[in-house]
């Protein structure tokens, strides 16, 4: 199961787009999951046959814990044991997703190197060690019971060529004694009392936090019309009232139409349900000589 976000924990499969004995390609979609937040469709990482689907359509699986097996048709697979479930493989950075538990090789019918005695590898993790000329009992294995794979051996290679020569070490400096650290007097904290209203504010901040789901988009939008509806308005109530409608007016008008539109995103939490409010009442801070308040435009 790979971690597709740095707090996913498990994920559930919802369904298998390949499956047992089909061919797959490398980027091709194989299978969707349900995290905590999303669906999302899962992609193989290299080319081969998905020879077991270990993890059936509605289990929830823990990051990190096989799901299939992507091989060469005639690479050999471990062991399934007793209770039907694979042991964990390393887990995947969030910045590289990839079902780390998921192997795959290219098929083909090239002859495999004799296996090493006492080293647990896939043919095709020894074949690329004997052409590298490594020492396959050198590479460390993330694969079930330890297994070296294909990634191990590119790993391998990899931080070979990484790690430079290392310079000659310095000679150590004279040791000095350092002076014991002055302990700096503490300032107490001050405490200043609230008055009714910024306590006031404060707790409806925090309740805003906790019990609105929040989502943030940035995107882009053109203004034009929307600018030119404000300027024909201002026309009027400058001259009439002595007032100017703001762009931030038009936002607040255009929000309060969309939450009459999807009703279950004016909504908010409380305990394990969902409350669904019939009424827009709309906040909008404003700043004012005691600081900035947030007034609420009831039935927007």
């Amino acid at each position: 199961m790979p971690k597709m976000g740095y707090d996913m924990e498990e994920g559930k499969i919802v369904q298998w787009i390949k499956h047992e004995g089909d061919p797959v390609e490398k980027g091709e979609v194989i299978a969707e999951i349900e995290t905590g937040k999303v669906n999302i469709e899962i992609e193989a990482f290299d080319s081969g046959v998905l020879r077991r689907i270990v993890a059936r359509e509605g289990e929830t699986v823990p990051v990190g814990q096989t799901i299939a097996w992507i091989a060469a048709p005639d690479e050999e697979l471990p062991e399934v044991p007793a209770d039907g479930k694979e042991a964990p493989a390393a887990e995947v950075p969030a910045e590289a997703p990839e079902p780390a538990a998921v192997e795959a090789a290219p098929a083909t019918a090239a002859e495999e190197p004799p296996p090493v005695a006492g080293v647990k590898a896939s043919p095709l993790a020894r074949r690329i060690a004997e052409e590298r000329g490594v020492d396959i009992t050198q590479i460390s294995g993330t694969g079930p019971g330890g297994r070296i794979t294909r990634q191990d051996v590119e790993a391998y290679l990899a931080a070979q060529v990484a790690v430079p020569p290392r310079p000659a070490a310095p000679a150590p400096p004279e040791r000095v004694e350092a002076a014991a650290p002055k302990r700096l007097p503490e300032v107490p904290s001050e405490r200043a009392p609230l008055s009714q209203l910024w306590k006031t504010l404060g707790r409806r901040m925090v309740q805003s936090k906790t019990q609105a789901p929040h989502f943030y988009v940035t995107m882009s939008i053109n203004m034009d019309k929307a600018m030119e509806l404000r300027d024909q308005i201002n026309e009027y109530t400058e001259k009439a009232e002595g007032i100017k409608v703001s762009v931030n007016d038009l936002v607040v008008k255009a929000t309060s139409h969309v939450l009459k539109q999807f009703p279950r995103m004016n909504a908010s939490f409380a305990g394990e349900e969902l409350v669904l409010h019939r009424q827009v009442n709309m906040g909008i801070a404003v700043a004012t000589d005691e600081g900035l308040l947030t007034l609420v435009i009831p039935n927007t």
